[in-house]
């Protein structure tokens, strides 16, 4: 676990050095490999061992958390993408994180996949967005919006967008189905106080 998450820290770093050379995106490319692969495998190896626990649990999400965190604003503090782009995106997936926490607590349900999108499929659009920095001229700026004195969008402005539209869709969906659930189960049971639910 702990070299998923230095390796997460120096991608977001590496990230943050492309500001001098796009070749940095070749650390972040191997370093965010190296934390999906041990995001992906140290639950795994828990369990095989059988020393999964709530610790394990809490300090997993929390971790990914700041990793999160720290990639976005590495991303947003290059010329690659706007910091207000890279926030947005911070806010809109941690948003959905909190989702899918309040789901665990509530239904007793775990669901980090929404439709074809999970945090594996947000690494890896990390990673292609990195690789096709490298090949192409970085930063590539698309073109320009009339707001805030002339806003330059950049490939990786617009990926990101997109990304944030998809995490909003995600996030209100799920917010949605889940109180339609809650509101079903409280006329069905008549749940008179917070407690009876679990």
């Amino acid at each position: 676990m702990q070299i998923g998450f230095i390796s997460g820290l120096l991608a977001g770093i590496c990230f943050f050095l492309t500001t001098f050379s796009k070749y940095w995106f070749i650390g972040s490319i191997i370093l965010v490999g190296v934390y999906f692969f041990c995001d992906r495998n140290d639950g795994r190896l828990a369990r095989y061992k059988g020393t999964v626990s709530k610790r394990g649990y809490y300090a997993d999400h929390m971790f990914d958390t700041i990793i999160v965190f720290a990639l976005l604003l590495g991303l947003g503090a290059s010329p690659g993408m706007n910091i207000v782009i890279a926030l947005l995106i911070v806010s809109a997936y941690h948003t959905l994180e909190i989702e899918v926490f309040l789901t665990t607590y509530v239904r007793k349900l775990f669901k980090s996949s929404f439709s074809i999108f999970s945090p594996a499929e947000g690494l890896s659009i990390i990673m292609l967005m990195s690789l096709i920095s490298m090949i192409l001229p970085y930063p590539l700026y698309l073109f320009e919006l009339p707001i805030f004195g002339g806003f330059n969008v950049t490939l990786l402005d617009l990926i990101g967008s997109i990304v944030i539209v998809l995490l909003s869709i995600f996030a209100f969906g799920a917010i949605r189905t889940n109180l339609n659930y809650l509101g079903k189960k409280e006329r069905l049971y008549k749940t008179k106080s917070f407690k009876d639910y679990f």
